[in-house]
């Protein structure tokens, strides 16, 4: 038996089933939340449940915003991405001079490209350019941090991870 509540501006999928415990689960990428029950749950005690956890479903909610957002890339002008944890706005720059990124000043990405480059070409080049600035960063976080920890490093790779 399934039903919907809403607490604080949020949709809630309730879902009764023959169960022991109230479970809540978010989808941050769909931006829905689910809770099972038990068939004998009151509804007022399921809207207390999801009342009492609202915090925590707004966090995760807003994750899930977040992720949306760097997916969702068309990599054109004026789209915002994460360079060092500060929000860059990106400018597609169409030249026949070769293809690069450049980071200018403090506040603009640019994405130097040939006219009609497709979206996966630019989108390889914008991951290269974030792979090639962490193979920079990391040499002198290594050296700083070597000495603190006590340890030595051999070596070290930078890898393309699907998920954390």
């Amino acid at each position: 038996m399934k039903s919907r509540l809403t607490v604080a501006g949020i949709t809630i999928d309730v879902a009764r089933k023959d169960i022991k415990n109230i479970n809540l689960r978010v989808y941050p990428a769909d931006g829905k939340v689910a809770i099972s029950c038990p068939y004998r749950t009151k509804p007022a005690k399921v809207i207390d449940f999801a009342t009492e956890k609202i915090s925590w479903i707004k966090k995760h909610l807003d994750r899930g915003k977040h992720q949306k957002r760097c997916e969702i890339n068309k990599l054109i002008t004026g789209e915002k991405h994460p360079v060092w944890g500060v929000e860059k706005k990106l400018r597609v720059i169409h030249s026949e001079n070769g293809q690069r990124v450049f980071l200018n000043g403090n506040d603009t990405l640019d994405l130097w490209v040939k006219a009609g480059t497709k979206i996966h070409h630019r989108k390889k080049l914008l991951q290269e350019w974030y792979r090639a600035e962490l193979k920079r960063e990391i040499p002198l976080l290594i050296s700083k941090w070597e000495p603190v920890m006590g340890v030595t490093v051999n070596e070290f790779g930078v890898k393309r991870m699907r998920t954390r």
